[in-house]
C-alpha cells in the first residue's frame, strides 16, 4: 500500500512537471491570420494590458495586439500609438490614415517621451504644434473631440480661438504655427502671427512700412474697400459718417495714390457685368471726399462713397451742374454727352439759358445747357436763328 501510494505521488509530481512545462511551451508571441495575441506564463492571452518584450513596449486591445494605430489604454484613458510591428513609439511623429469612400485622410499625433500622445502646445525641433486634447471620438466629429490629432490635419483648421487667453492662433497646412505672414489654407486669405503666435486681430499693424488691418478673426482686409467708425469697421448704411479705407490685393493700406476697384454687376434680367470704380486715399490712406485737384486737374469723388465722377454730368451741392470726362477730369468748354453739345464755363458750371461766344460766333445754351441748333428760338421776346452748328445766324 505505501509502495503504490509512493508510485501514485512520484506520477503525479511528473504530470505536474509535465503540465507546468507544457503551458511554458506555449507562452510567447502567437498569430492567427492577421492578429497577433500573446500568451502569458500562466497560460492566459493578454488581454487590455501591456506587455514588454525585447525591450519594447506593446498593448492589447481586447486580447489583438495595436498595431499601426492610435489606441488608448482602457485603464488609464491615456493615447498612444503603435508603429507597424506592434511596439509603442516615443518622441516620434506617428501617421494615421483613414479612407471614407473615395477619400483618404491623413492624421498626424506626435508620441512624448513615455510614449503617450501629445495633447496642447508642444515645441518639436525648435517649432510650436498644437495638438487636440479632448476625447477621442470617430474622425467625423468636429476635431476638438480627438486627443493628440495636430491641429493642421483638419480642413477646418487655420485660427482657432483658445478661450482660455482670448486669443487667436493659425497653423501651416503642414501643422506649424503661423509666426508674421501665412497662410492657414494653401490657397486663401493671409494672416499675420505675432512673435508667440497670437494672431492680430481686429486692430491696425504697420508692417515693413504698409499699414494692414486685420478682422476679429485675423484675416487680412485685401482687394477691397471698408468703411470705419471710431476706428473700427462699420456696416456700408453708415458711409456718411464713416472714413473709408482702401487696401491692394497685397493688403496694403492705399496711399497717396488712385485706387481701382473691380466689381460685377447684375442687370434686370440678371445679367452679370464687369464694372470699376475710382478712388484717391490721401496721405494717411483716408479715401478723399468732395472736390480734389491732382496733377493741375480737378475732379470730384462722392460726398458719401468717395468714387470719382466720370463720363457724366452731376447736379453739385451748390445747385449747379459739372461735366466729366471719362478719366474723371472736370469739363471746361465745349464738350459732348450723348451727342448733345454742352459748355462748361471757367469754374467748370454748365451754361444755361445764356449766350456764349466762341471764336468769332455766338451760341445759345438752352435750359438744360444743350446747345441750340438748327431752329429758330425766342429769346427775351426775339427770334433767333441757330444754323445745323449752332451759330447764330444774325
Amino acid at each position: 500500500m505505501k509502495r503504490f501510494l509512493a508510485v501514485f505521488l512520484m506520477l503525479a509530481i511528473l504530470l505536474t512537471g509535465l503540465t507546468v512545462t507544457a503551458n511554458a511551451a506555449t507562452a510567447g508571441w502567437k498569430k492567427d491570420g492577421d492578429v497577433w495575441t500573446y500568451v502569458k506564463a500562466d497560460g492566459t492571452l493578454a488581454e487590455n494590458e501591456w506587455i514588454k518584450d525585447g525591450g519594447k513596449w506593446y498593448y492589447f486591445i481586447g486580447t489583438a495586439m495595436a498595431q499601426n494605430e492610435v489606441f488608448v489604454d482602457s485603464k488609464t484613458e491615456k493615447f498612444y500609438a503603435a508603429d507597424a510591428t506592434g511596439a509603442m513609439i516615443s518622441n516620434l511623429w506617428f501617421e494615421e490614415k483613414e479612407t471614407y469612400g473615395d477619400v483618404t485622410y491623413t492624421y498626424w499625433y506626435y508620441a512624448g517621451a513615455n510614449g503617450e500622445l501629445v495633447s496642447g502646445w508642444k515645441q518639436i525641433d525648435g517649432v510650436w504644434y498644437y495638438f487636440y486634447g479632448a476625447q477621442k471620438a470617430d474622425k467625423n466629429w468636429w476635431p476638438s473631440m480627438m486627443t493628440g490629432l495636430r491641429i493642421a490635419d483638419w480642413t477646418e483648421a487655420g485660427p482657432i480661438s483658445w478661450f482660455d487667453s482670448g486669443k487667436f492662433y493659425a497653423f501651416k497646412p503642414t501643422g506649424q504655427m503661423i509666426v508674421g505672414w501665412g497662410q492657414p489654407y494653401k490657397e486663401g486669405g493671409w494672416v499675420y502671427g505675432n512673435a508667440d503666435g497670437s494672431l492680430v486681430t481686429s486692430s491696425w499693424k504697420k508692417i515693413d512700412g504698409k499699414w494692414y488691418y486685420f478682422s476679429p478673426m485675423g484675416w487680412m482686409y485685401y482687394d477691397e474697400i471698408v468703411p470705419f467708425v471710431n476706428g473700427k469697421p462699420a456696416d456700408w448704411e453708415d458711409a456718411a459718417k464713416a472714413t473709408l479705407y482702401a487696401f491692394n490685393k497685397s493688403g496694403a493700406m492705399v496711399e497717396n495714390a488712385w485706387y481701382k476697384y473691380d466689381y460685377i454687376w447684375q442687370d434686370e434680367e440678371g445679367n452679370e457685368h464687369p464694372g470699376y470704380s475710382w478712388y484717391y486715399a490721401g496721405k494717411d490712406g483716408a479715401l478723399q471726399k468732395g472736390w480734389l485737384k491732382d496733377g493741375g486737374k480737378w475732379y470730384y469723388l462722392d460726398s458719401i462713397y468717395g468714387f470719382m465722377y466720370s463720363d457724366d454730368m452731376y447736379l453739385m451741392s451748390d445747385g449747379k451742374w459739372y461735366g466729366f470726362k471719362a478719366s474723371g477730369e472736370m469739363v471746361t468748354g465745349w464738350y459732348q454727352f450723348n451727342d448733345i453739345w454742352y459748355y462748361f464755363k471757367a469754374d467748370g458750371a454748365r451754361a444755361e439759358k445764356e449766350w456764349v461766344k466762341s471764336g468769332n460766333s455766338w451760341y445759345y445754351l438752352k435750359e438744360g445747357g444743350q446747345m441750340a441748333k438748327d431752329e429758330i428760338l425766342t429769346i427775351d421776346g426775339k427770334p433767333y436763328k441757330f444754323d445745323a452748328n449752332g451759330v447764330w445766324v444774325p
